[in-house]
């Protein structure tokens, strides 16, 4: 007798399960209404707030103020992705691009009197000249080159910077010539040629000195 209970119990509990609840589906749908009420709500909140951002930017009867290329003349008071908003476009600009403007009389920055420096650099580049001799004599090539590249690697900016008449150019590039003549003499292992570009170079250095007041 109570195994028979048990069969019918499980029975009718397992056809219980393929009957739709009603109740259910109810609730369902009830929850399904309330999240799109609500959800439609929060999108009407959030476009009703970017209208009034909108209109809190502009003025009646005005267009859409936004710059797109770069920073031009009246565009300070526009939005932009140029830095154009809130500068200062009194003056002309350095480009279209640049929110500076041009260098001027009121800029911080003066140009720099580099000529002392220069000379400096023309010094005691030619004092590394009496290193040569001992490279040469001993075939240290290698040596030569580097003595080339090391701090006379400055040597041709401050001759250049102190060179201003056609002159003093002329003279820088003779300089110029000898230390290349030596560069090559110690590629093809020439203590002749070596010996020579180095004399060269220092007669070179001695005339460019007086052109340019040293």
């Amino acid at each position: 007798m109570q195994f028979s209970a048990l069969v019918l119990a499980l029975v009718f509990g397992s056809a219980a399960a393929f009957v739709p609840s009603t109740r259910m589906a109810r609730a369902t749908v009830s929850v399904s209404a309330e999240s799109r009420r609500e959800f439609g709500a929060a999108a009407a909140a959030a476009l009703a707030g970017a209208g009034f951002a909108q209109g809190a930017s502009a003025s009646a009867g005005a267009g859409a103020k936004f710059s797109v290329f770069g920073l031009t003349k009246g565009q300070a008071s526009s939005m932009s992705e140029g830095a154009a908003y809130g500068t200062d476009q009194s003056a002309g600009v350095y480009s279209p691009y640049s929110p500076y403007r041009t260098v001027g009389s009121e800029a911080l920055y003066a140009k720099v009197d580099d000529s002392k420096f220069y000379k400096e650099v023309v010094t005691e580049s030619e004092k590394r000249f009496a290193n040569y001799p001992a490279y040469i004599s001993k075939k240290s090539w290698l040596d030569v080159k580097t003595e080339n590249t090391r701090y006379l690697y400055s040597l041709r900016k401050a001759m250049n910077g102190l060179a201003k008449t056609a002159d003093q150019k002329a003279a820088a590039k003779k300089v110029y010539l000898g230390l290349e003549k030596l560069t090559y003499a110690a590629t093809v292992k020439s203590q002749a040629d070596a010996t020579a570009a180095l004399e060269e170079t220092k007669a070179a250095m001695a005339a460019y000195k007086k052109a340019v007041g040293m």
